[in-house]
């Protein structure tokens, strides 16, 4: 579990009353009653991706992108300094994995929950860009220090927190893929489970009761076998698709790692039943 950590929560779908909880950085960091539940996500927050390795070449120009490289990509573009992340390259990086929620609930009743996780995503999108806008930051420190002395409005780190909990939810579900496949040589459990145990350790503790009940009627609906996962996200073979995962788990890792530690440092990122 060691090194799954760095990972953590998220989707977006949230209720009016999280949101109001959420409403400023002041409030969040006066959270202090932490559950045992709580103590256990921080520290899924606090180990890198750095022994992933991967055997997985660069495309050529010519070769059409998969879901899945199209992300390693965009993250590998993303700009590191001594500042923060900048922030232009990871707004992009983070858009690219949109396309991610249509394989992961692709359809049937799970439509719905799909849908609104992909309008909170680019609503998140859309708070963080703005807050870029009209507070001229160019990194995540710059936004963190610009929203934290700032009169109460942080709309570019709520929007960057509900991101960053939505991939960590994904890339925890890719990670125990990927160490399925590692320890027996294919991949034994169903997606379906897999995603649930993400899920649990990540974002089942960010919602309130109603956005509980939704993602567990979507998850019914999930993908049974990593197969038909691959070719919904562009790969011929289960072993082509968790080759490239684990390097989408090398990049992306690179590029969340600092956001998530300066968040959880801040105490942007905190996990306690005030704000669920």
């Amino acid at each position: 579990m060691k090194n799954i950590d760095r990972l953590s929560d998220s989707i977006s779908f949230i209720t009016s009353s999280s949101k109001s909880k959420e409403s400023s950085l002041r409030s969040l960091s006066l959270s202090s009653s932490v559950s045992q539940e709580s103590n256990n996500y921080m520290r899924l927050s606090d180990c890198a991706f750095s022994e992933i390795s991967s055997t997985v070449s660069t495309p050529s120009e010519d070769t059409e992108l998969t879901i899945i490289e199209h992300c390693i990509q965009a993250f590998g573009a993303v700009e590191m300094c001594e500042s923060g992340v900048e922030l232009h390259s990871l707004s992009a990086a983070l858009e690219s994995f949109i396309p991610i929620f249509d394989c992961v609930l692709p359809g049937g009743a799970a439509g719905w929950v799909r849908d609104k996780a992909k309008k909170d995503f680019r609503m998140n999108l859309g708070k963080l860009r703005e807050a870029m806008g009209y507070l001229n930051v160019k990194t995540t420190e710059e936004l963190f220090d610009a929203e934290e002395k700032g009169s109460g409005e942080t709309l570019g780190c709520e929007g960057l927190l509900w991101m960053k909990r939505n991939l960590q939810m994904i890339l925890l579900l890719v990670r125990f893929l990927w160490e399925d496949y590692k320890e027996h040589g294919k991949v034994t459990r169903k997606v379906r489970d897999h995603l649930g145990e993400s899920y649990k350790q990540t974002l089942k503790g960010c919602y309130n009761w109603i956005g509980r009940k939704g993602f567990s009627m979507g998850l019914r609906f999930a993908p049974d076998d990593v197969q038909s996962f691959a070719m919904n996200l562009g790969y011929d073979s289960e072993k082509n698709f968790l080759e490239s995962s684990s390097e989408l788990l090398k990049i992306s890792g690179r590029a969340l790692n600092p956001v998530i530690i300066a968040m959880n440092e801040r105490r942007i990122e905190i996990f306690s039943k005030e704000i669920i």
